[in-house]
């Protein structure tokens, strides 16, 4: 799974950076294109940093409220959840931002590198995939920390798997 994250996130270095080929093949329009392109990239990591800023800490004050011992669930969470969240962050800022650019910009071939990123070749098919995209993490959001937001008040009752690995 890290390996993963870490292709993930190499990958995306690489998609953010222009190549100057594609600035002349765009024409008259590729200063324009690549201040969205910017825009999108921008936007991808300042989602990520807000979605991590919010959940890990939320989820770490969360975690056991045991101070004595360090659960398996309590490591994991320290781990994974910067990666994850970031990454989450960053995919729903991305398709947020793709749904909403320019035709123009989607089409030339700047903005086609983002609609392989949705896997189509029709703009207004790849809205709905960036829309959905984002609705649904968005959603994956809420429901982790509402879920976790809820056992910690008591409302839903803990998981019963949680085992304690180090005792301090």
């Amino acid at each position: 799974m890290l390996s993963t994250l870490l292709q993930f996130f190499t990958g995306a270095t690489k998609h953010a950076q222009l190549d100057p080929e594609l600035l002349k093949q765009e024409g008259p329009s590729a200063r324009q294109h690549q201040t969205y392109h910017r825009l999108i990239v921008w936007i991808s990591l300042a989602t990520g940093v807000i979605v991590d800023m919010i959940c890990v800490p939320l989820l770490a004050s969360e975690s056991s409220g045991d101070s004595q011992a360090i659960g398996l669930r309590d490591l994991r969470l320290y781990a994974f959840s910067p990666l994850l969240f970031g990454a989450m962050g960053v995919l729903l800022g991305a398709s947020a931002a793709c749904a909403v650019a320019p035709r123009a910009f989607l089409t030339g071939p700047i903005g086609e590198r983002w609609l392989r990123l949705a896997g189509v070749n029709s703009v207004g098919l790849a809205r709905v995939v960036f829309i959905t995209l984002a609705i649904l993490l968005a959603a994956v959001v809420t429901f982790i920390l509402l879920s976790d937001t809820l056992v910690a008040h008591g409302i839903l009752p803990a998981p019963k798997h949680h085992q304690s690995l180090v005792v301090i």
